[in-house]
């Protein structure tokens, strides 16, 4: 199990950890920690195949990564939520599941390379930086601004590899990564000069 995290340029609608093996189907098993989206939704951002179990902590999202740790965590029944894949969202059958500063644990399965849906009323081109280098739309990534929908061309272990991927809505910047100190320098200065771009 890989060291997890916590990715924050500034302020996030979700927060992203990863712990990726084998799975049974062959695909690869992970899980992501999340909060609730500005559309009251919640979003797995990584697309899974398929997911294995969705939990749930309420409190601060310190007390939650820290429970979750320590093995705790209430397990939603798998019958009182569905998973749609095309848009990367978790459906639940009662809508009081989506309770102000719930963190979500969601565990699953995704294909390598993995595909990432950006979520938000999302504002221009995202930002993708993997091992410290930022990667170019169309040769390291291809990326659909209809379905928002982001397909890394080569294998990245959501886990283990060092990558970030940014991107504006209208009421924040959000981030999906891991291992951002490997190369956090690196990524400050890319980050930089993105913000910049999207000012001129």
């Amino acid at each position: 199990m890989g060291t997890r995290e916590f990715i924050a340029f500034f302020f996030t609608s979700a927060l992203f950890f990863s712990c990726a093996s084998t799975g049974v189907s062959g695909g690869v098993s992970t899980f992501v920690d999340t909060t609730i989206s500005e559309d009251n939704s919640v979003n797995t951002s990584c697309v899974f195949t398929k997911i294995h179990s969705v939990s749930y902590v309420d409190g601060t999202e310190a007390e939650a990564f820290h429970l979750f740790g320590s093995g705790s965590g209430v397990v939603i029944p798998k019958k009182s939520y569905s998973y749609d894949s095309v848009s990367g969202t978790i459906v639940f059958s009662d809508e009081s599941a989506l309770k102000s500063g719930r963190v979500f644990r969601i565990r699953g399965e995704y294909e390598n390379p993995p595909v990432i849906i950006l979520n938000g009323n999302v504002s221009g081109e995202p930002l993708v930086m993997v091992g410290g280098k930022k990667l170019v739309s169309g040769v390291g990534f291809d990326y659909d601004p209809e379905t928002l929908r982001l397909s890394f061309r080569d294998k990245l272990d959501i886990d283990s590899d060092s990558f970030v991927v940014c991107w504006f809505s209208e009421l924040r910047e959000h981030v999906f990564g891991n291992k951002r100190s490997m190369f956090a320098k690196e990524y400050d200065e890319e980050f930089a000069r993105w913000c910049e771009s999207k000012q001129n």
